[in-house]
């Protein structure tokens, strides 16, 4: 009888603890979706950041190409005074 009584106790337990193990089990469980979700808005983020990079490169270049027209404009017109000036 007592040998019975302590195995019903036992199956308790265990049976507790499978209830426990459940429920950190569904916790572990909501933690990975949760994750997942943050992991696919970071890749999200990331493409955006990665076209307004590539627009910003695009912009620079376009911008550079402008720099590089007006010093080679002010250096001619520089020039074009310096000469005007000596023919005179």
């Amino acid at each position: 009888m007592d040998r019975i009584y302590v195995e019903l106790i036992q199956k308790d337990s265990l049976m507790e603890q499978s209830y426990v193990n459940a429920e950190k089990e569904e916790s572990l469980y909501q933690i990975i979706d949760s994750s997942k979700k943050d992991i696919n808005t970071l890749r999200e983020v990331e493409f955006e950041l990665q076209q307004n990079n590539a627009t910003l490169a695009a912009d620079n270049a376009r911008k550079d190409i402008v720099i590089t027209r007006s010093r080679l404009g002010v250096l001619t017109a520089s020039l074009v005074a310096v000469l005007a000036i000596l023919i005179r």
